[in-house]
């Protein structure tokens, strides 16, 4: 189970556990009331809006028993996040181009026996993947959502992060600064043993969006095959190798992202240095940074 967010009303991430709290009890309500796997379609969309609703009282309960620092400013956050999260429903039962089943929610591997709102489905020991040229890794983590979803005459699976802030880049997963959403595909793969189209971000916090790093991708509400998919994960996943080898040679390297600014107040605590990072060099092109 994710830990209490006990400042939900406060702290962003207090925000997000407790988003991400809300939608786990929405599908299995409605996994619970309508069977499993769920098929938002063919639910009506009120029903859909009632077990939110009801899924949002139950975790409301649970963090005002735990006493909101600030009551007055969590009751005006609570009833946004509301409006937010009915929102992102009512986008999930409305979208048919891809016709998807939700099948497992907060999936878990490595992380014990499952307990609290983890997937009945989930492992207990790490799962070990394989990121090529003979090398496997094991991983543990959880998994917020993972759909079986139809395109054409392909099915497969998909791997679902709800994000309250900003969506990670293209340019950050293929730099290796965000590989959640290849490493995930490559563990329900694992699980499974079943194809995994790949994964997708959706913002479910401000404006709703959603980023794809997968073999399918979705403009102007039309979902077509991503050509390039294939190739970009094999390079991400040899980008993890490059990092796990250097990492297992004591290399940790830090470096930021982007030119630093000519002033910043943490400059005397800050660890990277350059003349030590330009004698190091890359780790890998575009990687080894933060």
């Amino acid at each position: 189970m994710r830990p209490a967010a006990s400042n939900v009303s406060v702290e962003p991430t207090g925000r997000g556990l407790f988003c991400h709290d809300v939608l786990c009890r929405t599908y299995r309500l409605l996994a619970a009331r309508f069977g499993s796997p769920v098929r938002l379609a063919g639910i009506e969309a009120a029903d859909v809006q009632a077990a939110l609703d009801d899924a949002l009282a139950a975790a409301s309960e649970q963090a005002e028993a735990q006493g909101p620092p600030y009551p007055m400013l969590w009751t005006i956050q609570r009833e946004q996040m509301r409006r937010e999260l009915r929102r992102y429903m009512l986008v999930q039962h409305g979208e048919a181009d891809m016709p998807a089943e939700n099948a497992y929610f907060e999936l878990a591997f490595g992380m014990g026996e499952a307990t609290g709102q983890a997937d009945r489905a989930s492992w207990p020991d790490p799962v070990e993947i394989d990121i090529g040229e003979g090398r496997t890794l094991r991983v543990k983590g959880r998994i917020d959502r993972v759909d079986r979803v139809t395109l054409d005459d392909a099915r497969g699976l998909l791997v679902v992060d709800y994000k309250t802030g900003s969506l990670p880049s293209v340019d950050d997963i293929l730099a290796g600064r965000n590989v959640q959403a290849p490493l995930y595909a490559a563990v329900v793969e694992r699980m499974f043993d079943d194809d995994a189209f790949g994964g997708v971000f959706h913002r479910v916090g401000g404006n709703l969006a959603e980023r794809y790093f997968a073999r399918v991708k979705r403009r102007a509400g039309q979902v077509r095959p991503d050509k390039a998919y294939e190739a970009n994960r094999g390079d991400v996943m040899a980008r993890v190798g490059s990092f796990v080898e250097a990492m297992r040679t004591g290399r940790f390297d830090l470096a930021p992202t982007r030119e630093c600014s000519s002033y910043c107040a943490f400059r005397s605590m800050c660890q990277y240095s350059r003349p030590r990072g330009e004698l190091k060099g890359p780790v890998a092109d575009g990687g080894g940074r933060s």
